[in-house]
């Protein structure tokens, strides 16, 4: 069993978060039960706190993400949360949201 604060070797790491990001993006934004939703960014924002990688990876890849780059049933982080009128749905994106302009003015350093 992994302790807290273990670092996860960047294979592994790499996998866990591309889980991690299908599960939030791809099930539970589409579904209609979205009281997971809070503990799967939880662990979406542990990943991000650990490497400057994966929040990078999550800005380049989910925010500001084209359609181009997309698979066909997914979109980007902003459509996600246009597109639902779930209290609970917009409450946690907008948790997530300030997290990663935290993070990306904790990696800029300024």
């Amino acid at each position: 069993m992994r302790q807290h604060g273990e670092v996860i070797p960047s294979e592994k790491f790499e996998m866990l978060y591309q889980v991690i990001d299908r599960v939030t993006f791809d099930l539970l934004f589409n579904s209609s039960n979205h009281k997971p939703l809070k503990n799967i960014a939880e662990i979406l924002m542990t990943l991000m706190r650990q490497s400057d990688e994966a929040a990078l990876q999550f800005v380049k890849n989910r925010l500001f993400a084209g359609p181009e780059s997309l698979g066909k049933d997914e979109k980007n982080f902003f459509e996600s949360i246009c597109t639902h009128l779930e209290q609970d749905v917009r409450e946690t994106a907008s948790t997530l949201f300030v997290f990663v302009i935290g993070r990306l003015h904790d990696i800029g350093g300024d």
